[in-house]
């Protein structure tokens, strides 16, 4: 949009004058587009065409929770365009990890669309390997790729912690919470087994 008009003579001296040209945000990338400004006056008229450079992109970007346990499968997760494109967008998606696959390789962004789902997978094993750092990738043509790093969290234990009060005292009773950990201390919640509980007195070096 432009002024609808502006106003030479007193008191506005001079021969030009400044007005507004604001280009209309539009989420739809449709390119460049050439737009023709005319301004009259006395039955005069005289027109200069402008491009507007399309602020929108191929660009993508990746949406995904930032944990991941193993074992778990279905994550969902999107990438995200900077604009809607009137033709199907294809996206490529890869992982630096086998900790972590993502399904499908090749995704489709409809056309209309500014976003398509996927789906995490963080397959189990039973490797005592601790908890690592993964980064996804989603790329598409002629723009630049995305990355999203997320943990992915071992869910084999390496040992148990025993969490005890601040202190205590003599004739009460205490919660002990006793839990399972991997090998960098990250609590595994879906263990299930047993732990021996052996109480050690320092003072007489007895059990």
């Amino acid at each position: 949009s432009v002024s609808s008009n502006v106003v030479f003579g007193p008191p506005y001296l001079g021969s030009s004058r400044v007005f507004n040209l604001t280009p209309a945000v539009n989420p739809r990338v449709v390119g460049d587009r050439v737009v023709t400004i005319t301004a009259s006056f006395g039955g005069e008229s005289v027109s200069q065409n402008v491009v507007i450079r399309e602020g929108n992109s191929r660009d993508p970007r990746i949406v995904a929770p930032t944990n991941i346990f193993e074992g778990t499968t279905g994550v969902l997760a999107r990438v995200e365009l900077n604009g809607i494109f009137d033709s199907n967008i294809g996206v490529s998606l890869t992982s630096s990890s086998p900790r972590v696959s993502v399904v499908p390789a090749q995704l489709v962004v409809p056309a209309g669309q500014q976003a398509a789902t996927f789906t995490l997978t963080a397959p189990e094993d039973s490797v005592d390997e601790g908890n690592i750092t993964v980064t996804l990738t989603a790329a598409v043509a002629d723009a630049a790729p995305a990355t999203f790093q997320l943990r992915a969290i071992d869910n084999d234990i390496s040992g148990f912690q025993i969490v005890l009060p601040g202190f205590v005292q003599r004739g009460r009773g205490y919660a002990v919470s006793v839990r399972a950990v991997n090998r960098d201390g990250t609590p595994v919640s879906s263990y299930a087994g047993s732990a021996d509980v052996i109480l050690y007195d320092t003072r007489t070096a007895t059990e």
